[in-house]
This record gives C-alpha cells, sequence and structure tokens, in this order.
C-alpha cells in the first residue's frame, strides 16, 4: 500500500512479436522479479536461524516484525526505484491469448525505474493525461503494457475455470533487469496465478533456491510453550 517499505517483487512488460512475416503473432514480454536474499542469508547462519523460527514477517496496523533483520528486508533486500538489486527472474513471451509459449528463470541485478501503488497506477491508467500520468510520463507506456497482459492472462485464467485476482499493494515498473549468471529459482505469480506451463517446470524440474532445514524436536517443544 502507500506506506509499505519491503518491496519484495517488481513487474515489466514489453510488446513483442512471435514467428516471422505474415504468421507472426503479437504478444508481450514479461518479467517478474522477486527479491533475492540468498546473497545475504547463508544456510546454517545466524539470521537463517532467526528467520526459520519466526517463520514470516508479522504485520500489525502500526508496526512490522520482519522476518529478516530491517537492514535487510527495508534495506539492502527491498526493490526500491533508482538503485540495483540482486532478484530472481521469470522472464516469460505470453501471446496475445494469455498463454505463455517460452520462459526461463535466472538470477539478475535489477535496477526499478518507479514504484507505483495500484491506486497509481489505476488513476494513470483512468486518465492517460492526467496530473498523475504527467508526472510519470515516462512510465505511462509501461503501465499500459502491464494492464494489457494483465487483460490477456485473466481471460486465460477464466477459461481455465479460475476468479478474479484483486491486486493489493505496490506495483514496480520500467526496463532494467540485467542477466547476472544462468540459474533457476522459485518463479513469481503474475497474476495471482503461475501460468499452468510455467507452473509444471516449478513441478517437475525443482528450482534452486534457499530451503530452511526441519524443525528440530528443541524447537517444535520451544513453538508450543509460546502463549
Amino acid at each position: 500500500g502507500e506506506d509499505a517499505r519491503d518491496f519484495d517483487d517488481a513487474v515489466y512488460c514489453e510488446p513483442a512479436k512471435m514467428g516471422r512475416g505474415k504468421s507472426a503473432q503479437s504478444g508481450w514480454r514479461l518479467l517478474v522479479a522477486i527479491a533475492d536474499v540468498s546473497h545475504y542469508v547463508e544456510t546454517g547462519s545466524a539470521i537463517d536461524v532467526d528467520a526459520y523460527d519466526r517463520a514470516t514477517s508479522v504485520y500489525f496496523p502500526r508496526r512490522v516484525i520482519p522476518m529478516l533483520p530491517e537492514k535487510l528486508s527495508n534495506g539492502l533486500c527491498s526493490l526500491k526505484p533508482a538503485v540495483d538489486r540482486l532478484c530472481m527472474v521469470c522472464d516469460m513471451v505470453v501471446d496475445e491469448h494469455g498463454s505463455v509459449t517460452a520462459y526461463q528463470f535466472y538470477e539478475a541485478v535489477m535496477h526499478s525505474h518507479a514504484r507505483f501503488t495500484y491506486t497509481d497506477a489505476a488513476a494513470i491508467l483512468s486518465n492517460t493525461r492526467g496530473p498523475l500520468a504527467e508526472k510519470h510520463t515516462h512510465r505511462v507506456n509501461d503501465l499500459i503494457h502491464l494492464h494489457d497482459v494483465y487483460r490477456a492472462l485473466l481471460k486465460a485464467r477464466h477459461r481455465r475455470g479460475g476468479g478474479a485476482h484483486r491486486p493489493g499493494g505496490h506495483l514496480l515498473a520500467g526496463p532494467g533487469a540485467h542477466s547476472r549468471r544462468g540459474g533457476r529459482a522459485a518463479g513469481p505469480d503474475p497474476g495471482g496465478r503461475l501460468p499452468p506451463r510455467v507452473a509444471a517446470h516449478l513441478v517437475t524440474r525443482p528450482p534452486s533456491h534457499r530451503s530452511h532445514r526441519a524443525a528440530s524436536p528443541e524447537q517444535e517443544s520451544r513453538h508450543e510453550r509460546q502463549p
């Protein structure tokens, strides 16, 4: 929302052509990035152990208890605009029917060009010549492309029998995801549900990612004693 400080995902979209000549079809290249903390949090480290004990960040009306130290969650690992940040990217080609025709996962260094709340994005899309759009004139087309691919993915989800996704929170837009080194990672979730082809990749070819070990009997006992 408007008061969010930890930005853990980002999106970018641009029109793309699939095929050549008269048979070429229109679509989009869609990049969905998620913050990569594995460079800073090593398996078995004190931060890793503490994050396992916390399990998740806890959000209250006026405060947040983060799973990771605030310098990471709100700082080094937050995908803030105008700074380079490590991330994992799902890079997809989506056709006009909302089907993913190609995709790859890789680690990257991204440089966000803007941060929008969904309220901001909706205001710009509803009036592309309004005052907010004028303020972010270089990002208006990015938002239009994202909205176009969203509508295509939503129609595809409806054909699969899925419901509508009501977004909330913030939206990051703008080019700037650059490959750092090859690899696979757990893919983000564009539009609330992974397209079936991408999801199948994650099921049949387990990705490389940081995973926590199983809880020890001592840890389980300690959690049971907590009020």
